[in-house]
């Protein structure tokens, strides 16, 4: 009875540490591959200005603060 209770806290501690090692594992792999891809989509290339204080404006909205007088330096990057 009491062999039967150790093994299976045996066997419950044993998967926490395997869960732990591979979430570990993921993270340690996503840190190192994922950083680059996310920073090519769109929601990571918006976080990342954001995070970096850069503000992409449209058309429409960068001819608004142009003639309202609102931007004194800009940099214009045509592609």
């Amino acid at each position: 009875m009491i062999a039967t209770i150790f093994g299976y806290l045996f066997l419950a501690l044993l998967g926490i540490f395997a869960l732990m090692l591979f979430i570990q594992t993921n993270m340690d792999l996503w840190n190192e591959i994922g950083k680059d891809w996310w920073k090519t989509t769109k929601m990571g290339m918006k976080i990342s200005n954001k995070r970096n204080g850069v503000t992409i404006l449209t058309d429409q909205e960068y001819e608004q603060m142009l003639y309202g007088g609102q931007i004194k330096h800009n940099i214009t990057i045509n592609k």
